[in-house]
């Protein structure tokens, strides 16, 4: 299956959603998030073919038009950008993913319970506010 539309169509949405800050993105989870609910519209892909797309997708507009991150045109904030390479770094990533699409299609018997297991693992990770 040839990835690059949805790989393409993921990175406009995205891109737009930031910029026209649809949802205030200022943390990874937020992104993770939207990127799940975009992917959620290709009912032809595997969850790991979905978490691939994104975390190319994530990584390609950090890095903005000039392919560097950290450059006045990156689209994703530094800080996030940041939030996101500890969830790569420590492979936590694929468990944040798999956990918001549980979330986003319903396989959770009891959101609230989840939603705040994950907001306090995301405490411990990135600090509290």
């Amino acid at each position: 299956m040839d990835l690059a539309p949805l790989y393409k169509q993921l990175r406009e949405e995205i891109t737009e959603v930031i910029k026209t800050k649809k949802f205030e993105v200022d943390d990874a989870m937020t992104l993770v998030v939207v990127g799940i609910q975009i992917l959620n519209k290709s009912k032809n892909l595997t969850g790991k073919q979905k978490q691939e797309v994104l975390m190319a997708v994530l990584e390609d507009i950090a890095k903005g038009a000039d392919g560097q991150f950290g450059t006045a045109d990156d689209v994703i904030p530094e800080k996030v950008w940041k939030q996101v390479e500890v969830l790569m770094q420590s492979n936590m990533i694929h468990s944040v993913i798999n956990v918001c699409y549980s979330l986003l299609t319903g396989k959770f018997p009891n959101v609230f319970d989840v939603g705040f297991q994950m907001f306090n693992c995301c405490n411990n990770i990135f600090g509290k506010k």
